[in-house]
């Protein structure tokens, strides 16, 4: 397995450039960030299989395998922590440039458009369910078309991120009668009381990443202030961020997610400021980034059909050829994507 994750890096290491002494403009432009979730939906897809890979009773025998378990197990949530991060950035970059008529359009383009690509998705597994005969209770479907339940889909990162939308839509709505300031802490207090409320109710890993999204906002409404912080002080400011993330990871404790949550913010600066000296360049990656709703939402059909193949027996006996399977399956599901999309304009 660790030769097939390394492999992923050697678009990314082909197209990377250190600037020397200068600054890379572009370090969070469209391109650049969609290199960055390209790589970064390989990992997820890596991670999602690896569960199917477990359950079949693979045994990990050679070194690359437990090499490959030590990244995993280290990474954890991080995958996903670029992916919030940028959509926090992105929203808030879109206000700054288009004002009210960028927010008149968040019900139809951010929350419509989320909401109900998602549904196709579900409604496909629900389909596939039938046909392997796995059983689903009504319930069960009913939730998991708001994204709180699940048939098999991945979910909680599409209810996650469709609750940062809708409060992002409110706190813009208030800023029309107000100042933006107003508006974010606004949004911070909704946040917070989202956040105690998936702390009660849910799994950890619904909420450990879940202040990069505002991360993401603050960075973008502070953009400036921080760009001349990082260009007087570069080298500090990414020595601080990896102890800070490394310190974070290590810590003992985990109240309530919020070390998670430092650590996910820290990692994504790190990320960033890794960008602004090096500029990236992957047609490949860039293509998986921009491509990130349909790899992440539809990878499992692929891995959910195969493994019930002689209950696992496929998986265990062929899993290089599994693995493989399974990512060609899913690009060609980002290429017809567009097919069975649906966009309110």
């Amino acid at each position: 397995m660790i030769f097939i994750f390394l492999s992923l890096f050697i678009p990314l290491i082909w197209g990377a450039r250190f600037t020397g002494k200068h600054f890379n403009d572009d370090y969070l432009s469209k391109d650049t960030n969609n290199v960055v979730k390209g790589l970064f939906i390989a990992f997820v897809f890596m991670s999602h299989i690896q569960g199917y890979i477990q359950q079949s009773g693979y045994g990990y025998d050679f070194i690359g395998d437990g090499m490959y378990l030590i990244f995993r197990a280290f990474m954890g949530q991080l995958v996903v922590a670029m992916f919030l991060f940028y959509s926090g950035y992105g929203i808030m970059e879109s206000y700054k440039r288009k004002g009210q008529a960028y927010v008149a359009t968040m019900p139809r383009k951010r929350l419509a458009t989320t909401l109900v690509n998602f549904d196709i998705a579900v409604i496909i597994f629900m389909l596939l369910n039938l046909a392997l005969g796995i059983t689903m209770s009504g319930r069960q479907c009913v939730l998991a078309l708001t994204g709180w339940d699940s048939v098999g889909n991945s979910n909680w990162y599409i209810f996650v991120i469709l609750i940062c939308y809708l409060i992002s839509y409110i706190c813009f709505q208030i800023i029309r009668n107000s100042n933006i300031y107003i508006g974010v802490w606004t949004y911070l207090l909704l946040s917070v009381v989202t956040y105690v409320l998936l702390v009660r109710y849910k799994q950890s890993w619904w909420y450990d990443t879940f202040f990069c999204f505002t991360a993401g906002i603050l960075f973008s409404l502070f953009k400036q202030k921080i760009e001349q912080l990082m260009d007087k002080h570069y080298w500090a400011l990414l020595i601080i961020c990896v102890l800070l993330f490394a310190i974070t990871k290590y810590l003992p404790y985990n109240v309530y997610g919020l070390r998670a949550n430092m650590n996910a913010i820290f990692f994504a600066l790190t990320v960033v400021l890794m960008t602004r000296k090096i500029t990236l360049k992957s047609n490949i990656l860039c293509w998986m980034g921009t491509m990130l709703f349909p790899l992440y939402i539809y990878q499992r059909i692929p891995m959910t059909a195969f493994y019930h193949i002689d209950n696992g027996g496929f998986v265990l006996s062929h899993t290089v050829l599994y693995i493989i399977v399974c990512a060609i399956i899913t690009v060609a599901i980002g290429y017809l994507y567009k097919f069975i999309s649906v966009s309110f304009k």
